[in-house]
C-alpha cells in the first residue's frame, strides 16, 4: 500500500504529516550565500555553564542594555527541559533562547542598519511583511521617554512560502465544519491523502458527503469512537462502522443507507486524479424522538457534567428498542434495557419505549422451539422438563442464547413500567407471560431449590 498523508483537521485544526519519514528538502537556493553565525560563549551571569537542570534567572542589567545571544545547543537543551523551568524565566532570558543577534559595526546609524538589511533582504527575495516601531508607541502609550529607538521588521523568504504553498495537500480543512467554504485535496504523489474530523461529542446518525471529484475517486468513511492523548486510534475491529463512496465524475451527494456512530470520522480519499473538491461533509443524528423532561443540578460540576454526558449516552442509545450501545452490537440486550428505561423515565419519559421492549421480550416465550433446543447446547433433560422457556437475552434475535438474570431482570422490568406508567391493559397482558417465565426458573431448581441451568449464567452485585 502507498504512504498516506494524513491531514487531520481536529477541532477545526490541520496536521499534514507523511506516513513514513521523508528525505530532507533541498537547501534553499537563495541562502547559500549567508555567512554562518559565530557568536560567543555563553556569560557566566546567566547561569547556563554546567547542568541545564541549574538554570537561574540573569541578574539585574541596565534598562534597555542587550543580553548576550546563547548558542545553539544551550538553545536545543532548553527546549528539552522548558516545562520544568518556565516557572523560573522571565521573558527577557526566554527572549534571547529564541533570537539570534549581530552585532553592528562601529560607526553605523539605526538608519544605516535598516537600510542594509532591506537591502539584504531584496537580494536575498525576502519579502517585507511588516514593520512595528514599537519604540514610539511605547513612549506615546506608556509616557516612558527613555525607551531606546526600537522596531520590528518582518520578512517572508519567497521561495519557502512558494514551497509551503506546493506542499499544501489540503485547502482550508476546517471550511466544511465552520460553513466558510470547501476543502480542496490535491492529488499527492506519496499516496492517500486522510481528512480527520472531530465532531465534538459522540454522535449517531446517517453521514452525508457533497464532493466534486473525478470518477473513480474513492473516498473510505470510518468512525471510531476514541483516540488516546497519545494519538492512538481506538478501531472498531470487526464492527463494519466503515463505508466506501466511489465518485462519479462532477458533482456527488450521498447519504448513507446505514446508522453509524462515533466522535471522529476519517475521510479517506484515493485514486485522485484531480484536485477533489469537499463542500461538505455531515452526520443527520437518528435517535428516538424524545425530549428532556427531567433535569439535574447540584454545586458539584464534576455530578452536572456526569448527569449531561449519561443522558446524552442514553439517547444514542434509543432506536426501536434501548441497545446497548450507539456504535458496536447496537443491540437490544434485556437487561441492559431495563437499566436504561429506570434512567429513560426520569431523563426524558419514553415510556413507550420501555413497553415496546418488555413486549418484545415476552413474544420470545411464544416460540420455545426457536428459543431452546439441542443445537443450542442444552440437555434432553431439561428440555423435556420445561414447558415454557425462559426469555432470551436480547430480542428479536437470531441467537439463541438465555441470559437467565437478564430474564429476571425483564420480569422485574415489567413491573417498573407498570409503576411509573399506570398501564393497566399493559398489565393485563404481560402477567401471564412473567408467570410462564418464573415457572420456567423454577422447573430449573436444583435438589436445594437454587436455580441451576447450563446457560450463560452471570452474578449482578
Amino acid at each position: 500500500m502507498k504512504p498516506a498523508l494524513i491531514a487531520a483537521a481536529l477541532a477545526a485544526s490541520l496536521i499534514v504529516t507523511p506516513v513514513q519519514a521523508q528525505t530532507p528538502a533541498p537547501s534553499n537556493p537563495y541562502l547559500v550565500n549567508v555567512p554562518g553565525i559565530s557568536l560567543p560563549n555563553v556569560p557566566a551571569y546567566l547561569g547556563l555553564i554546567g547542568s541545564i537542570a541549574t538554570f537561574k534567572p540573569s541578574v539585574a542589567a541596565k534598562p534597555y542594555s542587550m543580553a548576550p545571544s546563547l548558542p545553539r545547543e544551550q538553545k536545543v537543551a532548553l527546549m528539552q527541559a522548558m516545562m520544568g523551568m518556565m516557572p523560573s524565566m522571565g521573558i527577557r532570558d526566554a527572549m534571547s533562547f529564541m533570537s539570534t543577534k549581530y552585532k553592528a559595526k562601529d560607526g553605523l546609524t539605526f538608519d544605516d542598519v535598516v537600510q542594509s538589511m532591506e537591502l539584504r533582504a531584496n537580494t536575498l527575495n525576502f519579502k517585507k511583511v511588516g514593520h512595528s516601531p514599537m519604540w514610539k508607541d511605547i513612549q506615546a502609550v506608556l509616557g516612558d521617554k527613555e525607551a531606546p529607538r526600537m522596531e520590528v521588521f518582518h520578512y517572508c523568504d519567497i521561495a519557502a512560502g512558494r514551497e509551503v504553498l506546493k506542499a499544501a495537500t489540503v485547502s482550508t480543512p476546517d471550511a466544511v465544519i465552520t460553513g466558510r467554504g470547501e476543502v480542496v485535496i490535491q492529488p499527492d504523489g506519496q499516496g492517500d491523502v486522510e481528512l480527520i474530523y472531530d465532531l465534538g461529542a459522540q454522535n449517531i446518525g446517517y453521514w452525508q458527503l457533497e464532493v466534486n471529484a473525478g470518477a473513480g475517486t474513492i473516498i473510505d468513511i470510518a468512525g471510531i469512537e476514541y483516540i488516546n492523548p497519545q494519538g492512538k486510534v481506538q478501531h472498531t475491529d470487526r464492527y463494519r462502522n466503515d463505508m466506501r463512496y466511489i465518485c462519479g465524475e462532477g458533482d456527488n451527494q450521498f447519504t448513507s443507507l446505514m446508522r453509524r456512530s462515533g466522535r471522529y470520522l476519517f475521510l479517506t480519499f484515493r485514486n485522485l486524479e484531480r484536485p477533489a473538491a469537499l463542500r461538505a461533509v455531515r452526520l443527520v443524528e437518528s435517535t428516538y424522538p424524545v425530549a428532556p423532561v427531567g433535569s439535574f443540578a447540584c454545586s458539584d460540576e464534576r455530578l452536572n457534567k456526569i448527569w449531561e454526558i449519561s443522558a446524552r449516552t442514553l439517547k444514542l442509545c434509543m432506536e426501536d428498542t434501548f441497545t446497548d450501545c450507539p456504535l458496536y452490537e447496537q443491540t437490544h440486550w434485556v437487561g441492559d434495557a431495563r437499566n436504561e428505561a429506570l434512567i429513560g423515565f426520569s431523563a426524558f419519559g419514553a415510556p413507550d419505549l420501555a413497553r415496546r421492549c418488555a413486549k418484545l421480550t415476552a413474544y420470545s416465550l411464544d416460540h420455545k422451539p426457536y428459543v431452546l433446543g439441542e443445537d443450542a447446547g442444552v440437555p434432553m433433560e431439561y428440555l423435556h422438563a420445561l414447558r415454557n422457556p425462559l426469555t432470551i437475552s436480547q430480542t428479536p434475535s437470531t441467537w439463541d442464547i438465555v441470559i437467565p438474570v437478564w430474564s429476571f431482570l425483564w420480569t422485574i422490568s415489567t413491573w417498573d413500567y407498570y409503576y411509573y406508567s399506570g398501564d393497566v391493559e399493559f398489565l393485563t397482558w404481560v402477567y401471564p407471560y412473567v408467570i410462564r417465565n418464573l415457572k420456567s426458573a423454577r422447573a430449573m431448581t436444583d435438589e436445594r431449590g437454587l436455580f441451576s441451568a447450563p446457560y450463560w449464567n452471570m452474578a449482578l452485585l
